[in-house]
């Protein structure tokens, strides 16, 4: 089987987590949210990393691990001022305390909310259980906020799934990128499951 087959089951893995976590996003916002059309890539953690952006560019991020039955990484990238666009709105949609920063944990709560939301339909979907770290944020270099989970990766693994998901707040143009990491040995399970579920499904017909 070649790597486009092999990936093929990955790619509605990719569809359900941006689809629930653009739901929960558009919730947290009040307001419509698209989503790209999601991608599921085997690739090495640093060509990963530049899907993100230049390592130079300052960015906001929140990052998360994936726990449990599969192990990877959530990272959430945006614009300083996409960040403080969203938390603004977000804070205006809870407190009536006046806003005038990006506040890090209206980041963090976003990452908690939209990543749980994407974890919570995969461990549906695969019969698995996953859950999430409690999330970190900051703002700062690409590189410098992703270093340390490069080199962790980089130095067990050639190559990792990346899904990648991008959403778009319609109302204010704030965009989003969501990238779910999964080491090598999770995307086995994964793939078994999905084996499992189709399986079960064509004897379910029969």
């Amino acid at each position: 089987m070649d790597k486009s087959q092999m990936l093929a089951p990955l790619q509605e893995v990719a569809t359900i987590a941006a689809g629930n976590a653009a739901t929960a996003l558009s919730k947290l916002v009040a307001q419509p949210v698209s989503v790209s059309v999601p991608t599921a890539k085997l690739m090495d953690i640093e060509q990963a990393m530049k899907v993100l952006g230049p390592t130079q560019q300052v960015t906001s991020a929140g990052l998360m691990k994936l726990e449990g039955d599969a192990k990877g990484l959530l990272i959430f990238t945006l614009s300083p001022d996409d960040a403080e666009a969203m938390a603004q709105h977000i804070a205006k949609q809870h407190t009536s305390t006046p806003y005038n920063d990006v506040d890090q944990s209206i980041l963090r709560e976003v990452v908690n909310i939209i990543g749980g939301a994407a974890l919570s339909a995969l461990g549906t979907f695969l019969g698995m259980q996953l859950w999430q770290s409690i999330p970190g944020s900051a703002t700062d270099m690409l590189g410098a906020v992703l270093d340390p989970f490069v080199a962790e990766l980089g130095s067990s693994y050639d190559q990792v799934l990346v899904l990648q998901e991008a959403f778009t707040v319609t109302g204010e143009a704030t965009s989003v990128k969501m990238l779910i990491i999964i080491d090598p040995p999770s995307t086995t399970t994964m793939l078994q499951k999905i084996s499992e579920k189709l399986s079960g499904n064509r004897a379910a017909n029969n």
